[in-house]
């Protein structure tokens, strides 16, 4: 019985935990996002290809330039026009909010034990 009430206990607690992870993981999203409004260089996309290099997508005012970056050089791959820049922005910011739509919905559709309702 006690063995019972233990692993009661564990899957509360690991949900209690996923919930709060999700929490933080959505307001930490809209402040880094809130951080970067505002500025004339922005990082749009950065993907490491390896342990030291990393190819990173910038718009720089109005234009979108790609970059190989390592330990040591810095290298101009392709500059993008600003259609395509727009484009990719578009698609971004949609993504973001379709992942912002699920989370929110998951952690709608979960009710806490004592709680009425459910949490938003």
């Amino acid at each position: 019985m006690d063995l019972f009430f233990l692993i009661i206990k564990l899957v509360f607690s690991f949900l209690l935990i996923l919930c709060l992870a999700l929490i933080s993981l959505k307001l930490t999203g809209n402040k880094y996002n809130s951080l970067q409004k505002g500025r004339y260089i922005k990082v749009i996309e950065k993907i490491q290809l390896s342990k030291e290099i990393s190819i990173v997508l910038l718009q720089i005012g109005s234009k979108g330039v790609v970059m190989s970056c390592s330990q040591n050089s810095t290298e101009k791959l392709e500059e993008i026009d600003e259609e395509t820049l727009k484009n990719i922005l578009e698609s971004k910011d949609q993504f973001q909010q379709d992942m912002m739509k699920k989370y929110s919905d998951i952690i709608g559709n979960i009710k806490v034990k004592g709680f009425k309702g459910k949490i938003r």
